[in-house]
């Protein structure tokens, strides 16, 4: 990566992007002045930087680091993993118990997968599989175009369906444009900016259209749901809102929790008109696969004394390896979160039978913004006690600011 900064020329320079295009109202003087000044820094600063802190790495820093890439070959990296865990999935399992979920997951949405294999008529096993639908031209993008507009296509197929899971008034609100959702172009990343806190710039879903030729569209579906709606940007935008609570609340970031929220939000798709044909779903599987192999491999790496060629062996994505050599017990957020979701959702379900509502369930998760998962939790089995009561939910009403609880008389609990 440093070797690739350190160019010959300053035009060659990622740097130098900047003062390629101007727009009309930049002068050619001042043009001219700008290149100059990128030009003299990027020679004279920049790639001496990048060169210095090249070659520190390469004489001084690498030979002396260690050959091993786990917390555990560290001093207290046992106790330090162990942190990492509670840290960012919210949970006291231990490595190896979580290590066993993620290798039950993946033999789970194996045979879902072969399932649907045998439904579009496949014979092969999964790897032949993935390589097949690689070569079917029907599945993959037209141009650059199609990208954006299938993106559109499956919002304007969500939006009539979130009713039967959402109450409108634990929405985000039309001040926010959760229905209107902005899909923009972005090549580098597919993204989600929030609304602003006062609800004058609306949420956008950026998305990725770079390499459109080779990409296949049917995990499209499953994105759309993850990362807009009902995902992150509903969560988000709804916890914004809520000015009932201090504004460090409304900002919160529980890393299981937004993500398995979003995770979670990728089961919903047949309930909100998408997963319409095998392909779709083998989508959605594959992405849930990428999770639950994060389970499996970040534990691996950390506890279980991996090396990195086992981790590719298991996981053959390099980038992806590498980012949870770094980062430890990140990756363990997605699939913690949404599996903790479910198992509440389940719990409900069963314990309240007939006045089980599937929008009021999505209102307790969602209604206090971002939690540590043992406080969703609490909230969970207070709501499903309070139900078997015979209690409702608080009542909502709607103000130009957002949303102000407005408790029932029987909702006395301190948030």
């Amino acid at each position: 990566m440093l070797e690739s900064q350190i160019v010959t020329t300053p035009e060659e320079s990622d740097f130098y992007r900047a003062v390629r295009e101007f727009p009309d109202t930049v002068s050619e003087s001042e043009r001219t002045r700008l290149r100059g000044a990128y030009a003299a820094a990027i020679e004279t600063e920049i790639i001496p930087a990048y060169r210095k802190v090249h070659d520190f790495l390469r004489d001084e820093y690498r030979p002396h680091a260690r050959q091993t890439i786990g917390l555990s070959d560290l001093p207290d990296g046992e106790a330090w993993y162990r942190f990492a865990i509670r840290l960012h999935a919210n949970s006291e399992q231990t490595p190896q118990e979580i290590h066993d979920v993620g290798l039950r997951e993946v033999e789970r949405i194996r045979g879902e997968m072969e399932l649907l294999a045998a439904e579009v008529g496949f014979g092969g096993d999964l790897t032949q599989l993935f390589a097949w639908l690689r070569e079917q031209k029907q599945l993959r993008y037209s141009s650059e175009d199609d990208v954006l507009e299938r993106y559109r296509a499956i919002r304007a197929r969500v939006e009539p369906h979130l009713g039967k899971l959402f109450r409108s008034n634990r929405a985000p609100s039309s001040r926010s444009v959760p229905w209107n959702r902005s899909v923009r172009r972005r090549h580098l990343a597919r993204t989600c900016m929030p609304p602003s806190d006062d609800g004058t710039r609306p949420g956008v879903f950026f998305v990725n259209t770079g390499g459109w030729e080779w990409r296949e569209h049917s995990p499209a579906e499953a994105l759309f749901l993850h990362e807009a709606v009902p995902g992150h940007h509903f969560q988000v935008a709804l916890a914004r809102e809520m000015t009932s609570l201090p504004r460090f609340r409304r900002a919160s970031q529980y890393t299981a929790y937004v993500e398995g929220w979003a995770l979670y939000t990728e089961s919903l798709g047949a309930e909100l008109g998408v997963y319409k044909d095998p392909f779709q779903r083998l989508g959605r599987l594959r992405s849930e696969m990428f999770r639950a192999q994060r389970l499996v491999v970040d534990t691996g790496i950390h506890a279980l004394g991996w090396t990195r060629e086992r981790a590719l062996a298991q996981m053959p994505m390099e980038v992806e390896i590498d980012r949870y050599i770094v980062l430890p017990g990140q990756a363990l957020a997605y699939k913690s979160g949404e599996l903790r979701i479910q198992a509440l959702r389940r719990r409900a379900e069963r314990e309240l039978g007939d006045r089980f509502d599937i929008r009021e369930f999505h209102a307790v998760v969602l209604e206090e913004g971002a939690l540590p998962l043992d406080v969703l939790e609490e909230n969970v089995e207070r709501w499903i006690e309070e139900r078997k009561a015979g209690a409702q939910l608080p009542g909502y009403r709607r103000i130009s600011t957002g949303i102000v609880s407005t408790p029932s008389p029987e909702s006395t609990r301190t948030k």
